[in-house]
């Protein structure tokens, strides 16, 4: 496990528009957040319900067809306008009846399943970016609050400082820019944390594109433990079955069926006529009639036709292998930032860097008492720890985020 801790000189802070009650909002509960009403959820799921009454209605047999009429009615001569002069005359009703090929039938209800396959990968694509997005979107807030509370210490830090300079001042130990440079920074950690708040609330207007007024509530002041993601090939192994590429895979699978399909198109289909009629001044009649397509002159239909599927098919293999490049590309990158973050930030800044950054301030600021530098010294030390504290949040957060990116093709 690894885990992710803001540096010790934060503070908590609520948000005045929040509850003062309110428990704090954390990564994973924005992400489930984020499900939970989700129109888009709903939608596809509406569209996975006809996609499968679909499938059962394209397999069925045609409706078959009422017909009736009137025969053989002299209009001229002398049986004209007479029902039952005329033994060809007839009032007939009959029914008509495709029937198409039954592997023809059995491929159009495969081809709608395949339809509601699709949707169901599409379904599980949609929930995993949800959550990706929502948990991408609460970082984005946590990285700017959380980086206000490092500039709020540091205020504090220069109002102490401030309050000490205009008493050495007025006993003549200090001279008045040593005040004012002090005054200016600051007022430019204060321009820092407006900076900082801005972007917070940029960053919650884009998280409520995902869990509403939800936004509104304070985060947690301390990243979550996240599983450290396994091997690089078991994530890319992993990654083979996710839903983008088993969509692609129905895809395909719904290509193949398409030709089958059009293979079927050089079988003729049968069409059956039963029909009465009826003479009044006669013996009534029984008909029935055979009808059968003759797929002859296949060269401009047919042909074309089944050549067209085949390139679909094609195009359908061709995207999937592309596609399978780009997820394992996107794994290589995550794996390799998330990895890159938490080396440097155990490594170098929480052992060496952050360490020697505070050593270099306190030597500074005694150096500055005992009169041995000026305070220019003591505030480029203080801007510089700032800094690192700052790159080291930073760095938290790209581990976060790609920790999170890994996530999505893992879950």
């Amino acid at each position: 496990m690894f885990k992710f801790d803001i540096s010790s000189v934060a503070l908590a802070f609520v948000i005045s528009s929040a509850p003062l009650a309110a428990a704090p909002l954390g990564l994973d509960e924005a992400a489930e957040l984020a499900l939970n009403n989700q129109p888009l959820l709903a939608g596809q799921q509406s569209a996975i319900k006809a996609a499968e009454q679909n499938a059962v209605a394209a397999s069925q047999l045609p409706d078959p067809k009422l017909t009736g009429g009137l025969k053989d009615y002299p209009v001229t001569g002398s049986d004209a306008l007479s029902f039952t002069r005329d033994n060809f005359t007839m009032l007939t009703v009959g029914v008509s009846q495709e029937f198409p090929r039954q592997e023809k039938r059995r491929l159009r209800g495969v081809r709608e399943q395949l339809d509601a396959q699709q949707k169901a990968q599409e379904l599980d694509l949609m929930q995993r970016t949800i959550r990706r997005d929502a948990a991408l979107a609460w970082l984005d807030v946590f990285y700017p609050e959380q980086a206000m509370q490092l500039v709020r210490a540091l205020q504090k830090e220069s109002q102490i400082q401030i309050e000490s300079l205009g008493i050495a001042y007025r006993a003549g130990k200090k001279s008045q820019a040593d005040v004012l440079g002090e005054n200016v920074t600051l007022d430019l950690l204060r321009d820092r944390e407006a900076e900082y708040a801005k972007r917070a609330a940029l960053a919650r207007a884009a998280l409520s594109r995902w869990i509403g007024e939800a936004a509104d509530l304070p985060v947690s002041e301390a990243l979550p433990e996240l599983p450290e993601p396994p091997s690089l090939q078991r994530v890319l192994q992993q990654a083979e079955n996710h839903p983008h590429l088993n969509n692609l895979s129905k895809q395909v699978e719904a290509a193949q069926n398409e030709v089958a399909l059009a293979r079927q198109a050089y079988k003729p289909d049968v069409r059956v006529d039963v029909y009465y009629g009826a003479r009044p001044a006669f013996s009534d009649f029984i008909g029935v009639q055979v009808g059968v397509d003759l797929p002859l002159f296949t060269k401009n239909r047919q042909d074309r036709n089944l050549s067209s599927r085949l390139a679909l098919l094609d195009k359908s293999q061709s995207l999937k292998e592309d596609a399978s490049r780009a997820i394992k590309a996107e794994v290589r990158r995550y794996y390799a930032e998330w990895s890159s973050a938490e080396e440097r930030t155990a490594r170098y800044f929480d052992k060496a860097i952050l360490p020697q950054a505070r050593q270099r301030l306190e030597a500074a600021v005694a150096a500055y008492q005992s009169g041995r530098v000026d305070l220019a010294s003591v505030l480029e030390a203080r801007r510089a720890e700032l800094d690192l504290q700052l790159q080291r949040l930073a760095l938290q957060v790209d581990a976060a985020k790609a920790a999170v990116q890994l996530r999505w093709f893992l879950e």
